[in-house]
């Protein structure tokens, strides 16, 4: 699949009172595209949509961030962001809202790190399948339990813990220290 366990985890959000916004650098016409051919209602899933025409710029700017979390009615700082490339890490250090990064764009762990992330899952099956103790640990970083979706290639959440060990390399994900 595509997209895994997409659905599972904007259900698994929401049961978590985690409200979404899915942006996109596309347009909506290719944001259907790809929706058509991966099989799902993306849009659908999330409570907002945010797509090229709602923005000035696209990422690495941080305008689609910015749209995203102001049409959720939230702070920068109580958001998170998920994507797949450096230029997603850009955007959410431009706009103050926390990066958690995914390999399935094809963009590696250490580069997404140096970008930003605070953690690093495969893909939005693993990201499901570790949110139990991505959203704990998003929670101890954000002032609200809300989070903001960011879909570029793929999409999703969760900010990971500081480690008391620094950087660790696992089979699930990894921890960096983050500046306070």
């Amino acid at each position: 699949r595509v997209f895994p366990c997409v659905p599972e985890l904007f259900e698994g959000l929401r049961q978590r009172e985690i409200r979404t916004a899915l942006a996109t650098s596309s347009h909506k016409k290719h944001l259907q595209a790809v929706c058509d051919s991966a099989g799902l209602d993306l849009p659908r899933l999330a409570d907002v949509l945010v797509t090229k025409e709602d923005a000035e710029a696209s990422k690495p700017e941080p305008d689609l961030v910015i749209v995203a979390w102001e049409k959720l009615a939230l702070a920068p700082a109580e958001c998170a962001m998920v994507g797949d490339t450096i230029y997603d890490g850009q955007a959410c250090r431009g706009a103050g809202v926390v990066f958690l990064g995914l390999l399935s764009g094809g963009t590696p762990a250490d580069l997404l790190l140096e970008s930003g992330a605070c953690g690093v899952w495969r893909d939005t099956g693993h990201l499901y399948a570790d949110l139990d103790h991505a959203a704990r640990a998003l929670g101890s970083r954000l002032r609200a339990p809300y989070m903001t979706l960011s879909f570029m290639a793929l999409l999703v959440i969760p900010a990971l813990k500081l480690s008391d060990k620094g950087l660790f390399d696992g089979d699930q994900f990894a921890f960096v220290p983050l500046a306070v």
